[in-house]
């Protein structure tokens, strides 16, 4: 089973004053009898797919439900999330709450205000996906755009289309006109699939962790003049704990929590990998 991931947070400012952060496009009637909200939801529903869950703001939970239910879907789970961090973080506390039920789960992430106008080729389009995913590859979408948008970003292919997944050469974020001109076939739809707890995903997380305390590190060294290290601690009693330690003088610059030449920075995350089972 596929469970949709449908991300219905964002500020809806871009089409203001029709689209506003108390009421934003999702829930506007751009689409004659239904909403792009209710339109997502509805394209996801049939029996490949589970009963879905809904990544949204505190602000607009209730929308949520009654939109969902003025077209006899069902409600699915919402997660709620206290401050808006876009799409990233979404997609990990999705990745890491599904297998609680499923270790073999599949999620096909998709935004809650995009338009698909042949639900059925959408359906066959996740269904070819599953080739892809079933080999332990991130799958995405493409859409057609009639002219070059640079509010898209592109994907560029490494082989022609065969009617079957495709591996990716690379993708461009929101290019100039020119190149937006030139890939104007190959929009990003930010629609995914992928299987939440997979070799690929654990790896490609934990070294993005990494990386980033390393730069941390860099950045306290260029800041202070002092060479800084990394130190990765994997102990599993508390969860996982990244400790950043690096020699410093900051007892000579009166900081209060500088006791020592040794200062340690601490950074705590949830066991979202539940102690490498």
């Amino acid at each position: 089973m596929i469970t949709p991931v449908i991300l219905c947070g964002g500020s809806g400012t871009r089409l203001w004053p029709q689209s506003r952060q108390s009421y934003s496009k999702r829930f506007a009637p751009f689409m004659g009898d239904t909403n792009l909200c209710q339109g997502s939801a509805t394209r996801m529903i049939g029996n490949t797919f589970a009963k879905p869950v809904v990544f949204t703001n505190s602000d607009v939970r209730f929308s949520v439900v009654e939109q969902r239910q003025e077209v006899g879907i069902d409600t699915g789970e919402i997660l709620i999330e206290l401050e808006g961090r876009n799409t990233a973080p979404a997609v990990l506390a999705a990745a890491i709450y599904l297998p609680q039920k499923d270790l073999e789960a599949i999620m096909l992430v998709a935004p809650s205000d995009d338009v698909a106008p042949d639900a059925d080729r959408f359906r066959t389009s996740v269904q070819k996906g599953l080739e892809g995913v079933n080999v332990e590859k991130l799958v995405t979408f493409d859409l057609t755009s009639p002219h070059g948008e640079t509010a898209y970003g592109y994907i560029q292919l490494s082989d022609k289309p065969n009617g079957g997944p495709v591996a990716l050469k690379r993708f461009v974020e929101k290019p100039g006109a020119d190149h937006a001109a030139e890939s104007r076939n190959l929009a990003d739809a930010w629609v995914f699939l992928l299987k939440t707890y997979s070799g690929y995903a654990h790896v490609n997380v934990g070294s993005a962790v990494e990386v980033t305390f390393r730069e941390l590190a860099e950045t306290i060294a260029e800041a202070v003049g002092y060479e800084a290290e990394l130190f990765l601690d994997t102990a599993k009693s508390d969860g996982a704990r990244r400790k950043l330690m690096h020699s410093s003088r900051l007892h000579e610059m009166d900081w209060d929590r500088a006791r020592s030449r040794k200062v340690e920075i601490v950074g705590t995350y949830e066991d979202w990998v539940k102690a490498e089972k």
